[in-house]
């Protein structure tokens, strides 16, 4: 539902976040990369489908009409599936997306009515100011870095901090994912530098699709794409728990502290015992039990509400 927004304004966060570590350049590698290759390989109208062009790590795809395939995860994410990482490494960058996907959330559970708007706001002005509203809250997400940022101060700058039991394991990983374990981290290059090289050869595979001219655009573009696919992915497991229908709802009411421990308390429990995924009927049941708390007037905002968002 708010994939279009979110990749609008995904743009303007990253432009406006400025960088501690400078962001790959879009300009072809200094050795001639995957990337690289595939694009001279490739025909204008590119290669049928039944002979898609990859580049040597799996993530470049050359589509029919010689468009760059977009990826399911962000490149990082994709890219890290390649690398040779011991399991102290591994964790660590576990744990850093882990904590940037509950500050998301924190952001989406916090902001529901904001990005409803956002997404149903036709006026341009009103849109820009929803959007500035939107970077000053996204800033504890933005201020810690861009996704690239944070994952490759994670990596390994030397190529002799990783563990070689680390390329079997992930060689699973890719063959799960569909891509050749083959030439993705070469032979004495780090962890960082693979994963440097991985992400400038899929940008760079992005500037140059169908020759086109503007590669800064077009690798803005992918960036703030990418950032929003990170917020969708927030909204949608938000969303299948059945917290971002019960925010939304609530979100206004003007709860007293002890309406809002008494219902967090509730929510906490009922996610205990129905687990990640309730079905509707258990958001629903749910829904009822709370509405018995209410006082008359919230009961009728949250029915008209809740009668409005259904439409």
């Amino acid at each position: 539902m708010l994939a279009r927004v979110l990749a609008m304004w995904g743009v303007l966060a990253l432009g406006s976040a400025g960088a501690a570590v400078a962001e790959p350049p879009t300009e072809t590698p200094t050795d001639e990369g995957a990337g690289a290759r595939v694009l001279k390989e490739a025909p204008l109208a590119g290669p049928s489908a039944a002979t898609l062009t990859r580049s040597k790590s799996g993530l470049v795809a050359i589509g029919f009409k010689g468009e760059v395939q977009r990826l399911e995860l962000p490149i990082e994410e994709e890219a890290l599936k390649l690398l040779r990482l011991d399991d102290g490494v591994r964790s660590r960058i576990e744990k850093i997306l882990a904590e940037r996907a509950v500050l998301l959330e924190h952001f989406v559970a916090e902001n529901v009515d904001l990005l409803v708007k956002l997404d149903t706001t036709k006026d341009g002005l009103g849109k820009a100011a929803l959007l500035a509203e939107t970077l000053t809250k996204l800033r504890p997400v933005l201020e810690k870095g861009s996704l690239y940022e944070v994952i490759r101060g994670a990596l390994p700058a030397a190529a002799d901090e990783r563990a070689a039991g680390g390329a079997a394991s992930n060689a699973g990983d890719m063959r799960a994912g569909g891509m050749s374990a083959g030439g993705a981290q070469r032979e004495g290059e780090s962890a960082r530098a693979a994963f440097e090289r991985i992400v400038i050869e899929y940008r760079h595979a992005i500037a140059s699709e169908n020759q086109r001219k503007d590669k800064l655009g077009a690798v803005l573009a992918e960036k703030g794409e990418s950032f929003g696919r990170e917020i969708a992915r927030a909204f949608e497991r938000l969303e299948q728990s059945g917290e971002l229908g019960y925010r939304y709802l609530l979100g206004d009411l003007g709860l007293s502290e002890a309406q809002e421990a008494r219902f967090r308390g509730m929510h906490a429990e009922f996610m205990d015992r129905i687990g990640d995924s309730p079905s509707e009927k258990e958001q629903g049941m749910f829904f009822l039990s709370v509405l018995a708390w209410l006082s008359p007037e919230q009961q009728v905002k949250v029915v008209k509400k809740a009668i409005g968002s259904g439409r």
